[in-house]
């Protein structure tokens, strides 16, 4: 989880993970060194993927910086879809419900207000990330583990947000469920 915790939410966007196959899940070539880089970052893009399929209502997204270091990739998306400070934990308790009913293993959670955040592990030493960062804006990151290296080629899945130009903008998708400022009932709020 260091490469994942390593920058400041809103930096994690456009930082360059640190190059190297150090601790935390990577160091080991998964798969008995079979998989590359290029496949490590569509399963990369499987995970994040399945995790925003299963966020309901839907949210509004688009691709971050795709970083490579010498043997890991990291994928990024990016939330554009404005989520109150009032629904945050309900997203973050969606997506820990996810997480742990695929199996992954809930590595850490942040229960800052300001820049909540939580992280697992899958059972193939994927690192996975969801944080806050400043206006709210969500950020999810999946790490691969060190694989053999590669060319990594851009996301095939389409965002449907997708940017313009870079940098990202903050949020600026209304969402009448994610964006509203009203209190859920106790019964439905996150357990993080």
């Amino acid at each position: 989880m260091r490469g994942l915790r390593r920058f400041a939410p809103g930096l994690a966007v456009i930082a360059t993970v640190l190059s190297g196959c150090g601790g935390g899940g990577r160091g080991v070539p998964m798969d008995d060194g079979k998989m590359n880089m290029q496949e490590a970052a569509e399963r990369a893009d499987f995970l994040l993927d399945g995790t925003l399929q299963a966020v309901k209502p839907g949210v509004a997204w688009s691709h971050g910086v795709t970083t490579t270091g010498n043997c890991e990739v990291t994928r990024r998306r990016v939330v554009m879809t404005q989520i109150s400070e009032q629904r945050r934990g309900s997203f973050l308790g969606l997506v820990d419900r996810y997480w742990r009913s695929t199996g992954y293993e809930i590595t850490a959670v942040n229960r800052s207000e300001a820049n909540p955040a939580i992280y697992a592990n899958s059972a193939d030493g994927f690192e996975l990330g969801l944080t806050f960062g400043y206006k709210g804006q969500a950020f999810l990151e999946a790490a691969t583990p060190c694989v053999r290296k590669s060319e990594v080629a851009e996301p095939a899945t389409p965002a449907n947000a997708p940017r313009p130009e870079w940098p990202i903008p903050r949020p600026d998708t209304h969402d009448d469920f994610w964006s509203s400022t009203d209190a859920l009932p106790s019964s439905s709020r996150s357990a993080l």
